[in-house]
């Protein structure tokens, strides 16, 4: 009975699921600035295992998307934005902050950082750090494409932050 009911759940959470999906309109391409930069908006959670998500504006510090480990085991979480991209070599990047990120070696991505879906990452903030730049650049080969861009911390322990309003994608080359 119980396992009947475990599986009767998951099956309305995915139909919820679904709907949500199908909700979504096609997306409009991303608008860039005269100098070839746009920041990214509409940032939604996604946990892959435990981890305490949050929009921080704390009085004098920047406004930060926040992800802090679980306090046991380890924790995969994110920030997520899509946006629709025409052809082109971008570079995604931001402001960061580390508080005492432990992690162990992943492929995908060890410690925090960012990447786009389906990548893996090339930058990394493990222990702690002030603000500091990081980035992710990446081709889109396809006349336009929809990427999903990944803010993400991979850890066991620690918290890391990411000013909002620097969370940017700069075009590189058409």
């Amino acid at each position: 009975v119980n396992q009947a009911n475990g599986l009767k759940e998951r099956i309305k959470n995915r139909a919820v699921l679904l709907e949500k999906q199908n909700a979504v309109q096609d997306p409009k391409p991303f608008l860039f600035d005269a100098n070839g930069i746009a920041v990214i908006p509409n940032w939604e959670e996604r946990r892959e295992t435990n981890a305490k998500l949050e929009r921080l504006s704390p009085t004098g510090q920047p406004r930060s998307l926040s992800i802090s480990a679980a306090p046991n085991g380890r924790t995969i979480a994110s920030w997520r934005s899509r946006v629709t991209l025409p052809a082109g070599t971008y570079r995604f990047a931001a402001m960061a902050k580390a508080e005492n990120i432990q992690s162990p070696q992943d492929p995908t991505g060890t410690g925090a950082g960012l990447r786009i879906s389906g990548r893996e990452r090339t930058n990394s903030l493990i222990g702690s750090s002030d603000w500091k730049l990081i980035s992710f650049e990446f081709t889109i080969d396809q006349p336009q494409q929809v990427v999903e861009m990944v803010a993400e911390l991979r850890g066991t322990s620690g918290t890391v932050h990411f000013k909002e309003d620097s969370l940017r994608i700069i075009k590189v080359r058409k």
